[in-house]
């Protein structure tokens, strides 16, 4: 019985040395910890005033980076062929044309990404936040999805065409000119070979088309100037090449070759070219544009077809353009009304003309003498200016009575309607005397 309590005992014993062994380690263990704690805590106590020390410094840079990128932005920017046109006088132009050349002959697709940008910004959009991919240039979907892109942001900053979004102070109207000369120069100095890339050809008539039918004014305004521009250096350069090509077969009409023939036919493409190019944007932008809400859209196209009248007569004084004229003459705007009697009076002030007019003169006379009576004096004195016209002695359309008419005015309390009046029956009564 002894001998089994004293094995007991030790067994017991036994237990309570692994017992007092394992509390051993499990405080050894908790002391490791503990010490590693303790480490920790160290090291994070001394690395939090070093992050502060060094805190300032990582600001700084923050700052130096988003400076940076800033000016990278506004370099970028101020390299933009907009912001070049904002600052170039009309002697810089000619380099202007020959950088961008240059371009278009090593990349083609940056070259016209270039010339959209101008359009863009010369709307009012910010193309600096805009990247063009190969599919927003001719694809018409991909296209007015990237111009709604910048709708609310010239809606909000409310911009007007030829002002955009320059850093330089930018008047309208000099921006205006320095835009239309660009772009006239730009068609007359690559004529011979960038002007009839096809890449060229597909992606602008592409955007033009898609800005002139934008809800935001600016940027009609801009695609419909732009256009129409487009369209009277197209036919500049259409008119030299005809003029080219006929003397080039007058001098090939005595020698003949294969190589001639194949330039005589290369001239012939180009203008057939130009032929399209001039059609698709009349139809698409001019024909839409010239009834827009804005009269000062109206104006313009207006002003422009003047200009192709006075430039190719032959193709231009017909009744598919001259409706346009005479719709003007009706128009609530007296500016609109004012630059289509200018037109007219350009027109008949020509004594040399090849088509016959007097057939227009005879439908549009009767309007025009409503017009004598016009609310604004500056359009009753240029009808009489025109009406002047009419009573020339190679003209005579208008009958004594309508004579009488014109005459009544000279009773007008506006002094400028009185002098035009008078000029007017100089002209017509003392026809070998010089004008007032």
């Amino acid at each position: 019985m002894i001998s089994k309590i004293s094995e007991s005992n030790k067994a017991l014993a036994d237990i309570t040395d692994r017992m007092v062994s394992e509390r051993g380690s499990r405080r050894a263990a908790a002391a490791a910890k503990a010490k590693i704690a303790s480490k920790d805590d160290v090291s994070f106590a001394l690395a939090a005033p070093v992050a502060k020390r060094h805190s300032p410094q990582a600001t700084q840079t923050k700052k130096l980076a988003s400076q940076t990128s800033q000016t990278v932005a506004a370099t970028s920017k101020s390299s933009s062929l907009f912001d070049k046109l904002c600052k170039a006088s009309p002697a810089a132009i000619p380099t202007l044309v020959k950088s961008w050349m240059k371009k278009a002959t090593k990349d083609m697709e940056g070259a016209v990404s270039d010339l959209v940008f101008l359009i863009l910004d010369t709307a009012g959009a910010d193309s600096s936040k805009c990247v063009l991919e190969r599919q927003f240039f001719d694809n018409q979907e991909e296209v007015l999805k990237c111009i709604d892109s910048f709708d609310a942001d010239v809606r909000k900053n409310n911009q007007v065409a030829f002002q955009g979004q320059s850093t330089y102070a930018v008047k309208v109207s000099s921006f205006r000119n320095t835009y239309l000369t660009f772009w006239a120069k730009l068609f007359k100095d690559s004529k011979e070979h960038v002007l009839f890339h096809q890449f060229l050809l597909d992606c602008l008539p592409c955007w033009l088309s898609m800005l002139s039918i934008s809800e935001i004014r600016s940027f009609r305004h801009t695609a419909t100037v732009t256009s129409l521009q487009v369209i009277y250096s197209c036919l500049e350069v259409q008119l030299d090449l005809e003029k080219l090509n006929e003397n080039f077969n007058l001098q090939q009409k005595s020698r003949k070759s294969k190589a001639a023939e194949s330039s005589r036919s290369e001239l012939v493409q180009k203008i057939e070219v130009l032929k399209v190019l001039r059609e698709y944007l009349e139809q698409h932008v001019f024909a839409k544009r010239a009834k827009d809400i804005c009269p000062q859209i109206r104006k313009d196209c207006l002003a422009f077809l003047g200009k192709w009248m006075e430039r190719c007569p032959n193709e231009y004084l017909d009744g598919k353009y001259l409706k346009y004229v005479s719709w003007a003459l009706y128009d609530k705007d007296k500016d609109v009304r004012e630059c289509a009697v200018q037109i007219l009076t350009r027109i008949y002030s020509k004594s040399e003309q090849d088509v016959d007019l007097k057939t227009v003169a005879m439908a549009l006379k009767g309007r025009l003498i409503e017009m004598l009576h016009d609310v604004s004096s500056a359009v009753a004195r240029q009808t009489i200016a025109l009406l002047t016209c009419f009573v020339k002695p190679q003209a005579k359309y208008l009958e004594s009575s309508e004579m009488k008419d014109v005459i009544k005015l000279l009773c007008s309390t506006s002094k400028s309607i009185r002098k035009a009046v008078a000029n007017f029956v100089a002209v017509s009564h003392f026809p070998n005397e010089k004008g007032i």
